[in-house]
């Protein structure tokens, strides 16, 4: 697959994704908008890719794929600007999966076929336009898994949001309660900020001189999303009262709020998000395993931000869609996209948007330098030391950390990409000062 991941000098445009199992050879080349054409010429099948960027020249390079696809390979054609792979100038080069090709200001990433949904693998060309629900991917497994989270949204099933901190879980959360169509509110509660003296109160209300401060009657966060959604932030941080409480209010439906003599039934409707792995924390003592049984009925694990840098044009579209950041004419130069696709999003896309924020507001007529990006962002500590290189040594370095960041850190596919044995990819990252953990 061949992914337009960023557009720089149109971030609104999104990301695309092409299916290359038809191909034999992808022409890339600036046009007055983007487009992609399916033809033949002389006998082989061929994809014309054109992308409004001024910096590309009108035949700037092409993708050539061997009949066993076997070996694929970028060739520049000439361009004025020329062709860089993973950040190294080149004429000509062979792909890896994960390999990132920069045409002027767009970037595109050459994936192979992964082992994904065929019914997703049948559309072979896609494009995504901002979403306010965060659902929308050009990820085909991802793809498949939001398929049938809209399903399952439709209906009162519980759902498990898992995924690192910053990746949208929220998001996730809150797409499930509008697609579902239910008419109650969403009522969002962080459960590592309730402490257990308040959490009977907070959860299920209380009645009026209840306790001490019980100046009135008050519904609980529960009752109150009774007829809509109660998405509970970070489950595997409820303490196990809370745990018990709450596997007993969706065992039947009703809370009994603090002080009152009889339960008040409700409508309950459960998504919970959290960051930890509840099923270790089930085997160490410290998650009911009976309340995970309750609430997964549907699992839905989002990916961290740097697995999905095929698409980060669509996510950045996105977010800027949002009106809190100034996007009217914004673009981003070369080195500043190359610089968004390189770094690894420890922080995922809450940390984009924060980024996005601060680039935007600096950025001279609404172009994004890389000087304009966060200092972490600009300078990551695995890139930190790169100043002191050569050239080779820094291009070496630039494909290391984008081939580690595709693989997850697995020096083996990393060494399997370039052709290269375990022991010598591990030598490059000690002499170049890369820690392959951090990309895990």
């Amino acid at each position: 697959m061949l992914y337009l991941a960023l557009e720089g000098s149109r971030p609104l445009g999104g990301s695309s994704r092409h299916v290359l199992l038809d191909v034999d050879e992808v022409r890339l080349g600036r046009g007055e908008e983007r487009t992609w054409n399916r033809t033949t010429v002389d006998g082989r099948r061929v994809l014309q890719f054109t992308i409004p960027d001024s910096w590309m020249s009108t035949n700037h390079a092409r993708i050539i794929l061997s009949p066993d696809r076997a070996t694929v390979q970028i060739e520049d054609a000439g361009s004025m600007n020329g062709t860089r792979l993973n950040g190294a100038v080149v004429k000509a080069a062979a792909l890896a999966s994960g390999d990132v090709i920069e045409l002027g200001c767009s970037f595109l990433m050459y994936v192979a076929t992964e082992d994904c949904d065929v019914r997703e693998s049948m559309l072979l060309d896609e494009t995504t336009a901002p979403d306010v629900h965060g659902m929308a991917t050009l990820l085909p497994n991802l793809r498949a898994q939001m398929r049938r989270l809209k399903k399952i949204a439709k209906s009162t099933a519980s759902v498990i949001v898992h995924g690192e901190s910053g990746t949208g879980k929220e998001l996730i959360a809150r797409g499930i309660h509008e697609t579902s169509g239910r008419k109650g509110p969403f009522v969002a509660v962080n459960c590592a900020a309730i402490p257990d003296t308040l959490l009977e109160s907070e959860l299920f209300g209380h009645k009026r001189g209840a306790f001490s401060g019980a100046a009135t009657d008050r519904k609980g966060l529960v009752e109150t999303s009774s007829g809509g959604t109660l998405f509970l932030d970070e489950i595997g941080e409820l303490s196990p009262k809370g745990q018990a409480s709450l596997l007993r209010v969706l065992e039947q439906q009703e809370v009994m709020p603090v002080g009152a003599n009889r339960p008040v039934a409700v409508d309950l409707r459960v998504v919970a998000a959290t960051h930890r792995s509840l099923l270790d924390d089930i085997g160490k003592g410290v998650f009911r395993e009976d309340l995970y049984a309750r609430l997964s009925t549907f699992v839905a694990t989002i990916p961290p931000l740097r697995e999905r840098m095929a698409e980060i044009g669509s996510i950045i579209a996105t977010l800027l869609a949002d009106n809190s950041i100034p996007s009217e004419g914004l673009c981003f130069a070369p080195d500043a996209g190359r610089t968004l696709l390189q770094y690894q999003w420890p922080r995922n896309i809450r940390e984009l948007k924060k980024t996005l924020t601060s680039a935007a507001v600096l950025a001279e007529q609404n172009r994004i330098e890389v000087g304009d990006l966060a200092g972490l962002v600009r300078t990551p500590p695995a890139a930190a030391a790169t100043s002191s290189l050569s050239d080779e040594d820094t291009a070496l370095h630039a494909q290391l950390v984008m081939l580690l960041g595709a693989h997850k850190g697995n020096v083996t596919q990393v060494g399997n990409a370039l052709g290269k044995k375990r022991q010598q990819i591990q030598k490059w990252c000690k002499r170049l000062g890369i820690d392959p953990k951090q990309y895990r």
